[in-house]
């Protein structure tokens, strides 16, 4: 993965970068928690199964961004 390379060299703290993937996430759920104008069942079920997906998705993305700052900082 190419980010968690690049960024300590651009100095970016593993924090920094680690409170912006939080903000973006919070961000996303709560433009589509906007934008819902129906509250049916299946609009619920469908809001949680978005963010079941993101959690799945950006999980993973701070997991593989913490491993590369691990191995940057090990040279």
């Amino acid at each position: 993965m190419t980010i968690p390379r690049r960024t300590p060299r651009q100095g970016v703290r593993l924090s920094d970068f680690c409170w912006a993937i939080g903000v973006m996430k919070e961000h996303l759920w709560e433009f589509w928690r906007t934008r819902a104008s129906k509250r049916g069942p299946v609009e619920i079920y469908l809001e949680t199964e978005l963010l079941r997906l993101l959690d799945r998705f950006l999980d993973p993305v701070l997991c593989f961004a913490t491993e590369g700052y691990d191995q940057y900082s090990q040279f």
